[in-house]
C-alpha cells in the first residue's frame, strides 16, 4: 500500500512522512542534485549521516564507473518517493555485487557453476583450519567455521568445504596431522666414489723461427703487392705467402 510522501518540503519544517522511517542514508557528494535528495530523505522520515560506516544505505551516482560494492543509485530515493512505496533495494545496486554465501543446493559448485576437484593441498588447508579451530575451543558441527574458511579461501564453496570434512578429511585428519608434524627425512648419504685424476698432457707450442736477412729481402721484393691487398683478403694472402715461402726453403 502506498504511503503519504512529501517532496519539495523542508525536512526541518516538522512535516514528515514515514517512508524512510528508521533508515540512515549516506549520499555521495557526486550525486546530482544532492541537496534535493537529502530533503526527500528527511521529509519522509529518513536520516542523513556524514560517515559511510554509519549508514544503512549508501547512495551514489550509478552512472559513474567507479562505484564501490554495497552502494546504490539515487534512483532508489527518487522512485520510492514517486510511487509512495519502497523500491526493491537490490534493483538499484550501483557497484559490483557483494559476494554472499551460496545456498546449500550449491554444494561442490564454484562461482561459475563448475565443480573444482579437491587437491591434497586443499585437504591439508581444511585439516589445519578445522583442527586449529578445535584447539581454540571451537566447534566443527556448525556452518560458521566453514563460511570463515570460504571467505579466506574461495576455491570451494563453504558447503563443499564442510562436506569434504564430514565425509573424508575428518577420518584421515589425525594421520595428516602426524605426517605434517613429523621431522623431515634426513638426506641419504651416498658413498663416495674414488676418482682418478689424470693430468692433462701439456700443449706444446710451435717453436718460433727468427727472421733472417733473406726473409726480409723476400718481403721487400713484394712490398708493393702487399700494400695493394684488400683488408678482407690479407689473412688468406699471408697464409698463401707462408705456404709458398716455406715450401721453397
Amino acid at each position: 500500500m502506498a504511503q503519504v510522501v512529501y517532496k519539495g518540503v523542508d525536512g526541518d519544517s516538522g512535516i514528515t512522512g514515514s517512508l524512510f522511517q528508521g533508515t540512515k542514508f549516506w549520499l555521495s557528494h557526486r550525486v546530482p542534485s544532492r541537496s534535493g535528495f537529502i530533503e526527500m530523505v528527511k521529509a519522509n522520515g529518513g536520516e542523513v549521516v556524514s560517515l559511510e560506516k554509519l549508514a544503512d544505505i549508501k547512495i551514489v551516482d550509478h552512472l559513474k564507473q567507479d562505484a564501490i560494492p554495497g552502494t546504490h543509485s539515487f534512483q532508489y530515493i527518487e522512485r520510492s518517493v514517486r510511487n509512495g512505496v519502497l523500491e526493491n533495494l537490490d534493483d538499484h545496486q550501483a557497484g559490483p555485487k557483494q559476494r554472499s554465501a551460496r545456498p546449500a543446493g550449491a554444494i561442490g559448485q564454484s562461482a561459475k557453476g563448475t565443480r573444482v576437484p579437491f587437491s591434497a593441498e586443499d585437504d591439508r588447508v581444511l585439516c589445519d583450519w578445522v583442527l586449529g579451530n578445535q584447539k581454540k575451543g571451537g566447534f566443527t558441527a556448525g556452518n560458521e567455521i566453514y563460511k570463515q574458511l570460504w571467505e579466506n579461501n574461495p576455491r570451494h564453496t563453504w558447503q563443499s568445504w564442510r562436506d569434504r570434512w564430514v565425509k573424508y578429511v575428518k577420518y584421515s585428519a589425525r594421520a595428516m596431522q602426524i605426517e605434517g608434524d613429523a621431522p623431515p627425512t634426513p638426506p641419504t648419504e651416498e658413498p663416495e666414489i674414488a676418482t682418478t685424476h689424470v693430468a692433462a698432457a701439456p700443449v706444446m707450442e710451435a717453436a718460433r723461427v727468427p727472421f733472417t736477412a733473406e726473409d726480409a729481402q723476400a718481403l721487400l721484393q713484394v712490398a708493393e703487392d702487399i700494400l695493394e691487398i684488400l683488408p678482407e683478403s690479407r689473412t688468406a694472402a699471408w697464409e698463401k705467402w707462408a705456404d709458398t715461402v716455406g715450401a721453397t726453403q
